[in-house]
């Protein structure tokens, strides 16, 4: 059983040649159909995901210096979140990151992983926050890093460089396409070293 396929991919299966049209929202993703699927390709069309840019602008706040900051579920493996901590370690001590998530006691999965690594000094949750304080973070801090294993799209780091805040992300999936090579770097996933 630990072969069998997951019942959503199943699922998809059976419903993706089904449809007149697919949707994807970045140009890798046709290709990810494709593979996936053997979706021809003249039934899908690239929609990129829209963002208010009036809504997303730099505060004008003074930026913290040495200090990062990762937006997303901390829960989410696909997040990649572990090899920023590893990339962190790596980093000199007065670096830090502050991680827009909630913390222990109602999310552990990092924490134990900053707790392996000898990082709780060095990092900060913040819990959820409102969109005031999200746009306050992008603007203060140096740089936000997106370590995803896979992206659809990546609101933050669109946020981001909508805030002027450089952008240092993996290039899976979107990311590639998302990230402005003016506004920030992209890097292979799953590699501390690179982030």
């Amino acid at each position: 059983l630990h072969d069998a396929l997951p019942i959503s991919l199943i699922m998809q299966r059976a419903v993706i040649n089904r449809l007149d049209h697919i949707i994807t929202s970045f140009k890798k993703g046709i290709d990810e159909l494709d593979k996936d699927f053997g979706l021809s390709r003249e039934k899908v069309s690239v929609v990129y995901n829209g963002m208010d840019i009036n809504m997303f602008k730099n505060t004008g706040e003074k930026r913290e210096s040495n200090s990062l900051l990762f937006v997303g579920n901390t829960e989410d493996h696909k997040k990649g979140l572990v090899y920023l901590l590893k990339a962190l370690k790596m980093l000199p001590e007065n670096i830090s990151l502050t991680i827009v998530d909630d913390g222990p006691p109602k999310k552990l999965t990092a924490s134990k992983q900053i707790t392996d690594l000898g990082l709780e000094n060095r990092i900060e949750f913040t819990g959820k926050v409102d969109h005031d304080t999200l746009v306050s973070l992008y603007s203060k801090k140096t740089i936000l890093v997106t370590p995803s294993l896979f992206e659809g799209f990546g609101l933050p780091a669109v946020e981001a460089m909508a805030c002027n805040t450089p952008v240092v992300s993996t290039d899976a999936g979107a990311l590639k396409e998302v990230v402005h090579e003016l506004c920030g770097i992209t890097v292979p996933p799953r590699n501390p070293e690179s982030i």
